[in-house]
């Protein structure tokens, strides 16, 4: 049949009781198979578990390097936390600090606010004070001068005019033109 297959007739029932050429046709097609089994499939399969070999280095790896970044990342949000409770820290602090502050303008404001009414009325209590004292003397001018015309006499006049005019004469002029009087015990 193969190689050393003789050429006869062919019958079927032939392929199984002749057994001579069958055993040899599967002697040298086993050891064909055999041989290029050997020559083939070692080179497949050393390829193939090269192949595994680096698809399992690549898998290690890329473990290895997403462990890392998860480690990372883990980190990474640990300090996210530990910053954003350090922000938050830090603005309640700034915020107290400012409610104190505007606290304390608020109080300078309203003490300004008070010291300002209180001049302002000491202010008007003074006007009011120089007001009533200027109506209060020009009332006692116009009293005096009344009762004066009716109660003086013409010397008492004439004296009280050269008291006066004597007074005028005792005026010293300074340099810078301020006028000093002397008071009315060293005339006398």
């Amino acid at each position: 049949m193969f190689f050393f297959a003789e050429m006869h007739e062919f019958n079927p029932v032939e392929l199984f009781t002749n057994f001579k050429t069958n055993l040899v046709n599967w002697l040298i097609l086993m050891g064909l198979i055999i041989w290029a089994w050997n020559k083939a499939v070692p080179g497949i399969l050393d390829k193939r578990a090269k192949n595994i070999d680096e698809a399992l280095n690549q898998a290690r790896a890329s473990r290895e390097e997403s462990e890392k970044f998860l480690s990372d990342q883990r980190a990474k949000l640990a300090n996210a936390e530990s910053e954003a409770a350090k922000i938050l820290a830090d603005a309640k602090d700034i915020a107290a600090q400012m409610k104190a502050d505007l606290e304390l303008q608020t109080q300078k404001d309203m003490q300004s606010l008070v010291n300002k009414f209180d001049a302002s009325i000491n202010s008007e209590r003074q006007v009011l004070v120089n007001e009533i004292r200027s109506q209060a003397v020009h009332a006692a001018v116009a009293l005096s001068r009344q009762y004066l015309a009716q109660n003086m006499s013409t010397q008492d006049k004439e004296q009280m005019v050269n008291q006066f005019l004597e007074q005028l004469d005792t005026l010293d002029v300074n340099p810078a033109g301020e006028q000093k009087t002397k008071s009315v015990s060293q005339v006398h």
